[in-house]
């Protein structure tokens, strides 16, 4: 496994130095994007973890480290990406915002990959070329219900594709100052209910895991809490950050009771709420602390409701 992974950085890392080339960038975003998706999807998720409650389950310190180097090269190769991607960001003489065609082919294309990979719908169905893409879930206007329990299932922190759709996302919303509508624009076909549900759910599992990690939930399993140190750590922060821009920006585009709502179900303390106690349990008490600083930071950017509206989110 470890030799696997070297082999993959010194690819990532040849890449890297050969797409700061402005040119061969361009020409990556125009001719190349789906190859690249297709490697990101093949990152995505590597190393999941499950919760061990029988067995102890040790580490090896020699590659547990290895898939953030990975995640980071690929992280600096995305920003190289992006930016070609939006070199010729426009803005008329009226004000009005003329993002590239080549940042929005990319936006689509990074979320029919993350559609693909979580198996909502298959990509090779749908035009390469198309602008009204049949996104599945994300183009429901009624608010879906997804149960995932963090605490019995998969989970992982690697998510390079959510990681490149945070460089896009954020990358409109700082050279607009703010004033676009991302639903008009960067999003169409998108709709604001399906998107947040589904956009969410992967910063929001990771935010539960690293919870639980903190709560002697997983104390069994020396590999989980390494990678939820490490998720954590300021060498790592590209990670946290994306993740945390994504629920904000989620945040501002939901209804706040379905959204809040959607926290506590991930979190599992519904029950608690209602004073269930025949359902409690002794890690409650950290996680509700925990749930508490993540919904604070998710409203710490977000001005006051009659500022906000679902199809403009805020600046950040």
């Amino acid at each position: 496994m470890r030799k696997f992974y070297l082999i993959t950085i010194h690819v990532v890392e040849d890449i890297e130095h050969v797409i700061r080339n402005a040119t061969v960038a361009k020409f990556m975003v125009r001719d190349l994007l789906q190859t690249w998706f297709r490697i990101l999807s093949f990152v995505q998720g590597i190393n999941p973890e499950k919760r061990e409650t029988t067995f102890h389950v040790g580490y090896n310190d020699f590659e547990a480290d290895l898939p953030f180097v990975v995640a980071r090269s690929i992280g600096n190769i995305n920003s190289l990406l992006v930016n070609g991607a939006f070199d010729l960001f426009k803005q008329d003489i009226d004000d009005n915002i003329q993002v590239p065609e080549s940042a929005i082919r990319l936006t689509y294309e990074c979320l029919r990959a993350i559609m693909s990979w979580i198996g909502f719908y298959d990509s090779t169905s749908i035009g390469s070329q198309s602008q009204q893409l049949d996104l599945g879930i994300l183009n429901f206007s009624e608010w879906p219900n997804i149960f995932y329990d963090v605490s019995k299932q998969e989970i992982y922190v690697h998510s390079p594709l959510h990681r490149f759709l945070f460089m896009l996302l954020h990358n409109v919303l700082r050279r607009c100052n703010g004033n676009v509508d991302m639903f008009g624009s960067m999003l169409v076909g998108c709709r604001p209910h399906g998107f947040s549900a589904s956009i969410m759910e992967h910063p929001l599992r990771v935010r539960v895991f690293c919870a639980q990690v903190c709560a002697r939930m997983w104390s069994e399993n020396d590999v989980a809490s390494f990678s939820a140190y490490w998720y954590l750590d300021a060498r790592w922060l590209q990670g946290l950050e994306s993740d945390l821009f994504l629920l904000q920006f989620c945040g501002a585009s939901a209804p706040p009771d379905l959204y809040v709502e959607s926290i506590l179900g991930c979190f599992g303390l519904l029950e608690y709420l209602f004073l269930n106690l025949e359902k409690s349990s002794e890690y409650e008490p950290d996680l509700m602390k925990e749930k508490l600083t993540l919904i604070i930071q998710c409203r710490c950017h977000i001005q006051p409701a009659e500022r906000v509206s679902p199809l403009r989110p805020v600046r950040m």
